[in-house]
């Protein structure tokens, strides 16, 4: 008679020359790091004789993502086959008339706003100034200054103003960013803050300097350019990054702000055939540079 524990060595050899076969490891030879693997909703990762070690993780994390906006939908899906036009990545061209409205549209509400606008982020000059003025003739009678050329920066890079949950919110329809104005330093604060200091009340010792650090840390200027998310319309005319681009380069791709700044230049200067030199051109490569802090650092 055969001996059980004969009949039960046999088996689990032939098992595991099965599994061998196979290349299948058996489940009491398995290591550590298989077993972790092993768990539920967990994947192996399998590596090819052809594998890339060159590419970083990141680059093949974009490469499998970027695939998979189409290789994801089911085999029927029309998107499988069809995405959507370039166009949606850029800010329509449209008559200097139209820009013009669009950007006044923004602007009424953010005036209304008052000294709660948030303290904007860029050196403004007097050509900018000149150019507001010029479309915007009974609000520089009527609004303060600071106020309106507030209003008038964030207008030109397409963002509005919209009460959202009680918090006042600045908004861009384009990439969904949504900004409260309580994480930023407005304009009433900072008037406080310069009034203070020109009558001597905070003074110029360790402590005040270090509490000063401090609040501007926590209160914020908004600029206009970099707190919509990278690919808007508003900021790069093609949904690409904008790192290490020239102003040339930008100017071509005409991004939704450079759109808006030369329909308001041109409609701010009357054309006169006489003069030699077309002080429009002059005056938008000027702005263009000085409202693109970011642009002028490449």
């Amino acid at each position: 008679m055969v001996d059980n524990d004969f009949i039960r060595s046999a088996k689990r050899a032939l098992s595991a020359l099965l599994e061998s076969a196979r290349g299948e490891p058996g489940s009491k030879y398995k290591s550590e790091e298989s077993e972790e693997t092993s768990e539920p909703g967990a994947k192996q990762l399998k590596l090819s004789q052809n594998e890339d070690f060159s590419t970083s993780p990141k680059e093949k994390m974009i490469v499998h993502y970027h695939e998979g906006l189409s290789n994801a939908h089911a085999s029927t899906c029309p998107w499988r086959e069809r995405h959507c036009d370039d166009f949606i990545y850029k800010i329509s061209l449209a008559l200097d008339q139209s820009i013009l409205k669009g950007f006044l549209t923004r602007a009424s509400p953010l005036i209304q706003l008052g000294d709660k606008l948030p303290v904007i982020k860029v050196e403004i000059n007097e050509e900018f100034t000149q150019t507001i003025n010029a479309v915007m003739p009974s609000e520089a009678k009527t609004v303060d200054q600071d106020i309106l050329i507030a209003a008038a920066c964030l207008s030109l890079f397409g963002w509005e103003y919209e009460l959202i949950d009680g918090l006042d919110m600045l908004k861009c329809p384009f990439c969904f960013r949504q900004c409260p104005l309580i994480n930023y330093r407005n304009i009433a604060k900072h008037r406080e803050i310069q009034q203070k200091r020109d009558k001597g009340i905070l003074q110029d010792n360790q402590k005040d300097e270090e509490n000063t650090q401090d609040m501007e840390i926590l209160d914020l200027k908004f600029d206009t350019e970099l707190e919509h998310r990278w690919y808007c319309a508003w900021i790069t005319g093609d949904g690409k990054p904008n790192v290490n681009k020239t102003s040339e380069e930008l100017t071509k791709k005409k991004p939704g702000w450079h759109i808006t700044l030369d329909g308001i230049v041109r409609s701010s200067i009357p054309f006169n055939p006489n003069t030699s030199v077309d002080l429009t051109d002059l005056r938008l490569s000027e702005l263009r540079n000085n409202l693109s802090p970011s642009k002028k650092m490449m």
